[in-house]
C-alpha cells in the first residue's frame, strides 16, 4: 500500500504522508490528464468559459475548506472530501475539453 511505500522509502515517520497521497491520488491523475488539455479554451477562443471553470474550481474548493472546518471534521476527512470533489470537476472538465474539441 502507499503507507508502506512510503514508511520504507522515507522512514517511520512518513507513514501518515503515504495515507494522505492515498487519499489524494484520483485527484491528481486528473489534474494531470486536464491540465496540457487546458489550453484548448484558448486556442478555440473559449476563455470566459475557463474563468466560470475556474471560479468553479476555487468555490469547490473552497467549499470543501469551509465544510470541513465548520463541521469540525479531521484534516483526513477533508483530504476525502476536497479529493472527490476535485475528481468530479476535473473528471467534467476533462468532458467539456473533449466535446470543445470534437465539435471544431
Amino acid at each position: 500500500s502507499e503507507e508502506d511505500l512510503f514508511e520504507i522509502v522515507y522512514g517511520k515517520d512518513w507513514k501518515l504522508a503515504g495515507t494522505f497521497a492515498k487519499y489524494l491520488i484520483p485527484f491528481f491523475i486528473l489534474k494531470f490528464v486536464a491540465s496540457p488539455l487546458t489550453s484548448i479554451h484558448t486556442a478555440f477562443e473559449k476563455q470566459k468559459l475557463s474563468f466560470i471553470l475556474q471560479f468553479f474550481l476555487f468555490v469547490i474548493s473552497i467549499g470543501a475548506l469551509l465544510y470541513c472546518y465548520y463541521l469540525n471534521y479531521s484534516f483526513e476527512f477533508f483530504l476525502k472530501v476536497f479529493s472527490i470533489a476535485m475528481s468530479v470537476f476535473y473528471f467534467f472538465r476533462i468532458l467539456i475539453i473533449l466535446n470543445i474539441s470534437k465539435n471544431k
